[in-house]
């Protein structure tokens, strides 16, 4: 992907990255576990954008993790104001599971006021919207949006 060998750490990678309408996302811990991805992909796409980074959809594990990240959304987004998160209920309608296999109710999920409601029978990707306060949307999957990329937690 973009010319990006998946053995190299973010770090190494990050020059790569940009080429790819990515950066890696500012935190205050600075450490690199997240890109923001500005190119827009359905979440199919996204998702397998980032498994060829050796990454994952972004799975929110707490809200300090969302806060984090939320804020590198604003300052470095590029005015991209919806982001592709790992979290569907592509595989069993009603039941959001994280890219990683865990349920929604494992992680921190905060959907916006009357989501999810699947519109028109047809949304089972999950999105945060600057518009909404970066809280939860369940959207369309074939919809392009930008996307974040997690590194791999240890097993």
């Amino acid at each position: 992907v973009c010319g990006v060998p998946p053995e190299e750490t973010v770090a190494e990678r990050e020059g790569r990255i940009r080429n790819c309408s990515c950066d890696v996302a500012l935190n205050a811990a600075n450490v690199d576990q997240h890109i923001l991805c500005r190119r827009e992909l359905p979440w199919a796409d996204a998702a397998a954008f980032c498994e060829a980074l050796g990454m994952q959809l972004w799975v929110v594990d707490d809200a300090e993790e969302w806060q984090s990240v939320t804020g590198s959304l604003l300052l470095q987004g590029g005015g991209r104001e919806i982001w592709w998160v790992g979290l569907s209920d592509r595989q069993v309608e009603g039941r959001f599971q994280w890219v990683d296999g865990r349920l929604a109710g494992v992680g921190y999920v905060a959907w916006r006021e009357g989501e999810p409601n699947d519109w028109l029978d047809g949304e089972d990707c999950v999105e945060v919207n600057l518009a909404a306060d970066w809280l939860f949307n369940d959207a369309r999957c074939a919809q392009g949006y930008g996307f974040v990329c997690e590194a791999l937690s240890a097993p």
